[in-house]
């Protein structure tokens, strides 16, 4: 029978793969962490999501109540930052876990910790799990982990059932600290070959992690402590050449010595250290010291208590980790959602400046939200069009000269909410939005949804965040329409690091079954996404926003009126994206391609049957 498992940091690369594994096994998982839409794995039927902080000791002893394990691995990690910052997340953090533990009488914690405790930027090969301590730390990252450890020590004399499992340079699809970053470094031509390049150091991937974490769970004596590699040491150049080369992306052609590239991390940290806001410098000691100097470990206790060994060798997980950086995934998903497309109201504008060369003539642009009805995880919108609180919010000075440029009809009964109810679905049945991008015909009706999180690229958010009212406005973008709680129920998608599809590199799939996957389609507007939808066992349709006006747009590549760049965040990037959409029709004749805004779109699909008899002006 499985076992109700919670982990903390589940949300994470590390947490993620662990909380699959698990549920696949048949346990129930309960995961925490800062956004569950970074990444797609954070999905599954037996997985639920649960919103907590480590610092909120109350929180956690909740969610341990009839747990039968913990797994911690949620953390700051990071090579810089402020050390009081690591201290109450990785010290303070892990005594709320290991009290909520010790309160609810789990079974069994499992600790994850790091090496970074051994780090002292000189060589130290073959390290055995009970090698001393570097000292000093290094940085307050690793001084946090071995704290970290000290508590759960501490509460293992007490008597807690715990263990510790210390993760070395975890890689594999999804991770984005270690091989993304040196091949974008590679593709910019900033890699530098550090030092001789005979360093050794050991990798693991990340399958082998999660396979030791089980093992620990089940096999592991009371506080015992483990190191995890692949077993596999490698000098780090030469396999970074290899992996370059599968990537397709040049050798570092220049070398640096050690010592001056810790002469130049130490003079940056310097100088960032007194900066605003304390930001982390392009290079540190810690992370050049990391491609600089021998640090392998001996892995046998690991192996002879657990019965650990590799599942995957470090070759094969090499290979499937550019695989997954490079490959498009252009075939139908396995799963389906229904999509069905809601016309909220309508904007009146002059048609040449939405389609240069057409007639000087006000027509009505209306403005769609699309539902998506997942078979497992419920309902999600894709923005909500417009809604009524999009004329209350834009009677007042600056705001009101946006309704007046754009003027709007609408009526309640066309909102979004309003046409769920009409079908049977209550707002607080909506789980998410999907926020394309932070136009006001795109977010009128998010209050509408009390519980729902919403999802956008951090990218847009950022666009619009902190601006005044007078630049809000040049912006299209009207803060008084997001709810009062939007940040606490925000989520980022800083990142597109799965497969993509023909022209589109980079998607994020958003439930990891392929069947909802986000597409930056910026220029329109800063950040702004796309959804390409698996609307049927054998249909795919693709919603692209403000990315083309009209069909015509993206079918003839006509671009709108030059005036129309006053309020576009990027025009070349426009001009990209609307020949990227122009390319992927031709390589996908048979998917729907969707502008939020085009007469045709809203003919297609019977928007003009479902309008209301009477409108109010808004």
């Amino acid at each position: 029978m499985g076992e109700r498992i919670l982990i903390t940091g589940g949300t994470g690369f590390v947490g993620s793969h662990l909380a699959q594994r698990l549920a696949g096994l048949g346990h129930d998982v309960t995961i925490t962490g800062r956004n569950r839409y970074a990444t797609g794995r954070t999905f599954h039927p037996r997985i639920t999501f649960a919103r907590a902080d480590l610092r909120d000791a109350l929180a956690l002893r909740a969610l341990a109540s009839g747990v039968d394990t913990v797994f911690h691995v949620g953390a700051l990690t990071a090579p810089w930052g402020r050390a009081r910052d690591f201290h109450d997340t990785n010290v303070l953090g892990t005594r709320n876990v290991v009290a909520a533990c010790e309160a609810q009488r789990v079974r069994r914690l499992v600790h994850v910790s790091s090496t970074a405790i051994f780090f002292t930027n000189q060589d130290r090969p073959d390290l055995p799990d009970d090698a001393p301590l570097a000292q000093p730390f290094f940085n307050a990252y690793a001084a946090s982990k071995a704290e970290a450890e000290a508590e759960v020590q501490e509460a293992v004399a007490r008597g807690l059932d715990a263990v510790i499992v210390r993760a070395r340079a975890v890689f594999g699809p999804g991770d984005n600290a270690i091989l993304p970053r040196l091949l974008a470094a590679a593709a910019s031509g900033r890699l530098r070959t550090i030092g001789d390049g005979r360093n050794r150091l050991d990798v693991t991937y990340i399958d082998n992690l999660v396979a030791a974490l089980v093992l620990a769970r089940e096999k592991a004596p009371r506080g015992a402590t483990f190191t995890v590699t692949n077993d596999e040491p490698v000098e780090l150049w030469p396999w970074l050449e290899g992996v370059l080369d599968q990537a397709g992306l040049p050798r570092p052609s220049r070398r640096i010595s050690k010592a001056a590239v810790d002469r130049l991390g130490g003079a940056l940290e310097a100088v960032y250290a007194r900066l605003p806001g304390h930001p982390e410098p392009p290079l540190t000691r810690y992370s050049a010291g990391l491609l600089a100097t021998t640090q392998t470990f001996d892995v046998r206790r690991a192996k002879e208590v657990l019965g650990y060994r590799p599942e995957v060798s470090l070759a094969e997980g090499t290979r499937r980790t550019v695989r997954h950086l490079r490959s498009t995934q252009d075939g139908h998903a396995p799963v389906a959602v229904r999509l069905s497309l809601l016309f909220t109201g309508y904007c009146t504008n002059w048609q040449h400046h939405v389609l240069a060369g057409a007639e000087h003539r006000q027509v009505p642009f209306h403005s769609m939200a699309a539902v998506l009805e997942h078979p497992h995880f419920g309902v999600t919108l894709v923005d909500t069009g417009y809604a009524p609180h999009f004329a209350a919010h834009t009677r007042r000075f600056p705001f009101s000269v946006y309704a007046k440029v754009t003027p709007v009809t609408s009526a309640h009964q066309e909102s979004a909410a309003a046409q769920l109810a009409a079908r049977g679905i209550a707002p607080e049945q909506v789980q998410r939005v999907l926020i394309t991008h932070f136009h006001g015909d795109h977010v009128a009706g998010l209050r509408d949804f009390p519980t729902a999180d919403f999802v956008a690229s951090g990218e847009a958010w950022r666009s619009v965040a902190r601006r005044s009212a007078l630049g809000a406005v040049t912006r299209a973008h009207v803060p008084g329409l997001l709810p009062d709680d939007f940040l606490a129920r925000l989520s980022l998608v800083e990142r597109f690091e799965d497969p993509g599809i023909g022209p589109f590199p980079r998607a994020h799939d958003l439930f990891g079954d392929g069947s909802v996957r986000l597409i930056p389609l910026p220029g329109h507007a800063a950040g702004q996404m796309g959804v390409l939808v698996q609307s049927g066992p054998a249909q795919r349709t693709l919603l692209v926003a403000d990315a083309a006006w009209t069909s015509t747009s993206w079918r003839d590549q006509r671009l709108p009126h030059p005036i129309t760049r006053l309020i576009m965040a990027n025009h070349r990037q426009y001009v990209s994206t609307l020949s990227r959409i122009g390319a992927f029709a031709q390589a996908f004749p048979d998917v729907e391609i969707v502008p939020t805004h085009c007469p045709e779109v809203h003919e297609r699909h019977g928007g003009a049957a479902r309008l209301p008899a009477t409108t109010e002006r808004g």
